[in-house]
């Protein structure tokens, strides 16, 4: 399975590993890592994370406070759309 990434949520992505960097020195490497090992998660197993709306699911990285939305196509790829904060949402969806 190979996931597309929207444009709109890698520029939330590497704004938001930026903002950690600052924070303290490695934690925007640490989160990056926390990015990666939810992508993987989605890649093994798709069908295991709830759905949110429709055909929308989630996964909630660890030890951050940040949810990956994602759609699964039919084609065997995945769309992330979204990098959430918390509860608020960081960017706008649209497909």
């Amino acid at each position: 399975m190979q996931l597309v990434i929207r444009p709109e949520a890698q520029k939330e992505l590497l704004d938001a590993q930026a903002w950690y960097e600052e924070i303290s020195l490695g934690l925007g490497f640490e989160f990056a890592r926390a990015v990666d090992a939810a992508i993987a998660k989605i890649l093994r197993m798709p069908l295991a994370f709830p759905r949110i709306e429709d055909e929308f699911r989630h996964v909630i990285t660890r030890k951050f406070p940040y949810s990956i939305i994602f759609l699964r196509l039919k084609l065997r790829l995945s769309w992330c759309l979204a990098f959430i904060i918390g509860a608020s949402l960081v960017l706008g969806l649209a497909i």
